[in-house]
């Protein structure tokens, strides 16, 4: 069986850590990861 996470975070919480994980998740070659975080960035920060 595989196991899942789900994260939540705060809109403070992702601009912390959000350009983190961007960095973080292309460098691990999970490349829709990444993608996924910078949406959220783009939407949160307008």
């Amino acid at each position: 069986m595989k196991r899942t996470t789900i994260s939540q975070f705060t809109p403070d919480a992702l601009r912390a850590c959000g350009p983190s994980a961007e960095v973080l998740a292309h460098s691990e070659s999970l490349e829709a990861h990444g993608l996924s975080v910078t949406a959220r960035l783009r939407k949160l920060n307008g």
